[in-house]
């Protein structure tokens, strides 16, 4: 367990800041390069990096925490040191993939922020089960969801905000 805290810690170093998203995708790469050009011609900081993996598909699971998967993951990841940055650098993690909306199969909840960019996540299955579980153990909504925009906690999130 040592070594992997040394290495989180070697890959994440104090005082950096991060913004992350990601969108599944199932279509040509030549589309996904066109439709992400903003991301990938525009990284915030010279520390920012986009993620792209190579998936595969993998049946959906009932009981899965997570149910969006595609061939694909486009994934922008910000990361800077100034505070004076943070909406700016959140605004290419979370605006930028609202680009790829047409060719998205859903985010992963690992990278995204759901209450910065609306993107499901979930089957609608699976997000009907999650509403059932919230309204039979939460029946008072006390336990935020941090799927919705009010939720949010970011700098981007409080900058969209009534009156700011």
């Amino acid at each position: 367990m040592a070594d992997l805290y040394s290495l989180s810690d070697a890959l994440t170093p104090a005082g950096n800041r991060y913004a992350v998203d990601g969108v599944w995708c199932d279509r040509p790469v030549a589309d996904i390069i066109d439709a992400g050009r903003p991301v990938l011609d525009g990284l915030p900081t010279p520390k920012s990096f986009l993620l792209w993996m190579l998936w595969g598909h993998f049946p959906p699971s009932a009981r899965a925490c997570w149910s969006a998967q595609a061939p694909l993951y486009f994934s922008p990841n910000a990361v800077w040191d100034r505070p004076e940055d943070d909406l700016r650098c959140e605004q290419w993690a979370h605006l930028l993939p609202a680009k790829l909306a047409a060719l998205s199969c859903g985010t992963q909840f690992a990278d995204a922020n759901p209450a910065d960019r609306p993107d499901p996540g979930l089957s609608p299955e699976s997000a009907s089960r999650l509403e059932e579980l919230r309204r039979r153990y939460d029946p008072d909504g006390l336990l935020h969801s941090y799927l919705a925009p009010a939720e949010s906690t970011t700098h981007l999130g409080r900058s969209r905000r009534p009156g700011r």
